[in-house]
């Protein structure tokens, strides 16, 4: 007896019973992404706990919630700091507004 002949019958029709199939065979085309609280994200990447929940309420990083949890994507978290960086002054049109000491 296969797992599939493993079925309910209600109302003339027959409903596969899938607490009984055990032989699934599923793939995913994408791997896991790695998610991780606003904490773990904080500690991981060394920055404060409230900005790594900013970067994921403004939407600069992905992220979803999980109820009252906030999950941060940390592949997305790493690209953020890889692709901003600082600039100087001069590279910023060329027009320096106002050095203050």
């Amino acid at each position: 007896m296969s797992n599939y002949e493993n079925t309910i019958k209600t109302n003339s029709e027959s409903i596969p019973d899938v607490r009984k199939m055990t032989d699934f065979n599923v793939t995913y085309n994408e791997s896991i992404p790695d998610m991780r609280g606003v904490k773990e994200t904080a500690a991981h990447f060394g920055i404060a706990q409230h900005y790594a929940r900013q970067l994921a309420l403004t939407g600069k990083v992905k992220a979803v919630r999980c109820g009252c949890k906030i999950l941060i994507n940390q592949a997305s978290v790493a690209d953020y700091f890889n692709s901003n960086t600082l600039t100087t002054p001069e590279e910023q049109d060329g027009v320096i507004t106002a050095i203050l000491r």
